[in-house]
């Protein structure tokens, strides 16, 4: 019904206008809400990927740390050989 008074008192010309209008700022309200959605989900996914590879970083030191005294050991019989 308001879509027929709209055109009654506009014209049909123009009550496409504001129609279509009126569809495009609805999907770009929609269109910005889903980017902001996938945003927010990028940068938690992110987020959790960083304490992994921080994790992961100090494991490897931890077990570079346990290596390199086993490493000098092998190099110390490889030479008195």
């Amino acid at each position: 019904m308001e879509f027929i008074t709209l055109i009654e008192s506009v014209g049909f010309n123009l009550a496409l206008i504001i129609g279509l209008c009126y569809y495009v700022a609805k999907m770009q309200k929609e269109n910005r809400e889903d980017w902001q959605r996938r945003e927010d989900n990028f940068l938690a996914t992110l987020a959790e990927q960083t304490d992994v590879n921080k994790k992961l970083l100090e494991t490897n030191a931890t077990l570079t740390y346990g290596i390199i005294p086993r490493l000098e050991n092998i190099e110390e019989k490889l030479e008195n050989i």
